[in-house]
């Protein structure tokens, strides 16, 4: 409720608090302490918590800033230009120092280097979004198949969110098995768990579809009968 009501400019001072405070924290609080507590708020070097609180709550922010901002703001084009220059501008900042990419290692994949990211990459991946934002919209992009991959991930998220850590941790296994142990293992995986996460949406999306013509039908022969 009080994200959904905060002004647009607090939700943006509120994001950038968050990104760029976590080293600051991290550093105060002892950046791998034993307590439960702290890691919750900043992680721990294994990366055995998963999202902590300080950086990723700053998606969080920036998703109700960024709908504010395209939904009660006139865009000017100017302004849109703006976006796109200062969004690649933070892109290739992460890719010249080399944290666009992660880099981790093969026997904890779903470590720190996931979990505990630099702040360049945070804002990087924010600054991706928008500009694949703006670039479709000003595509006329906006027709969504119903086994499109946007389609089948968002109707899908909850049960793709209940396999991928099992699919992840499986597909890294199998990999040691057959000898892949280099950085591309980190790139194999995420492929295997793009094709399964879409197959599980579409699934899901076929099964509600399936459901709704259901009660459709039932529907129309109770008002019959």
């Amino acid at each position: 409720f009080l994200l959904r009501n905060a002004p647009p400019y607090i939700l943006g001072i509120l994001t950038a608090v968050v990104v760029f405070i976590t080293p600051f924290l991290q550093n105060l609080l002892g950046k791998w302490s034993s307590n439960y507590l702290i890691i919750m708020l900043i992680g721990n070097s294994t990366g055995d918590h998963y999202w902590a609180f300080f950086p990723w709550f700053s998606y969080i922010l920036f998703g109700f800033w960024f709908l504010k901002l395209i939904s009660e703001t006139r865009i000017e084009r100017w302004q849109t230009m703006t976006i796109y220059l200062l969004s690649l501008l933070v892109v290739a900042i992460a890719i010249l120092r080399s944290e666009f990419v992660i880099r981790t290692d093969l026997t904890n994949i779903w470590g720190p280097g996931i979990f505990n990211p630099p702040i360049a990459r945070m804002l990087a991946n924010i600054a991706l979004f928008v500009l694949l934002f703006f670039l479709l919209r000003n595509l006329s992009i906006v027709k969504v198949p119903k086994y499109g991959i946007v389609n089948a991930l968002s109707k899908g998220i909850m049960w793709i969110y209940l396999v991928h850590l099992v699919v992840g941790f499986q597909s890294i296994l199998i990999l040691k098995k057959i000898g892949i142990t280099d950085q591309s293992a980190l790139f194999v995986t995420l492929l295997l768990m793009l094709i399964v996460h879409y197959l599980v949406g579409v699934l899901v999306v076929h099964l509600k579809e399936r459901g709704n013509a259901s009660k459709s039908t039932e529907g129309e022969n109770q008002r019959h009968t």
